[in-house]
């Protein structure tokens, strides 16, 4: 465990920038998958942040951000980062179920109903 936290420690401080200059998608996507693997939620959603003040975000970033902050119970901003990715693309089968399931956990129904009708059967009888 102790070596893990000094990898993702030395990861984190040699591929972040520090004066200023964007990272690279491959970049930002190595370091968000790893993050979303270890379950390290916090660092994902600062990862996700750092990356939309660059401007630098893609579906699968926002996917990782909008599990991140479903784990931590953020469900709002859950929903945000699902959102975005449904302005992109309106049929992507994850967004359109974690957009359903945040607003039920929100108590906005019909907001929920109009994602899940949206959704394939399997993933509709699911949710």
């Amino acid at each position: 465990m102790y070596r893990i936290i000094l990898s993702i420690l030395f990861l984190t401080c040699i591929t972040l920038p520090t004066n200023g200059q964007s990272m690279s998608y491959a970049e930002i996507d190595s370091i968000s998958y790893h993050q979303y693997l270890i379950g390290d939620w916090d660092a994902l959603l600062k990862t996700v942040r750092l990356a939309e003040a660059k401007h630098s975000t893609y579906p699968n970033l926002l996917l990782r951000g909008g599990y991140a902050a479903m784990m931590k119970n953020n469900h709002s901003l859950s929903l945000k980062y699902y959102q975005n990715v449904l302005q992109l693309n309106s049929y992507n089968e994850a967004a359109l179920y974690f957009a359903a399931y945040n607003n039920i956990q929100l108590s906005r129904y019909d907001a929920a109903v109009y994602h899940a009708k949206k959704l394939s059967i399997d993933n509709r009888n699911k949710l």
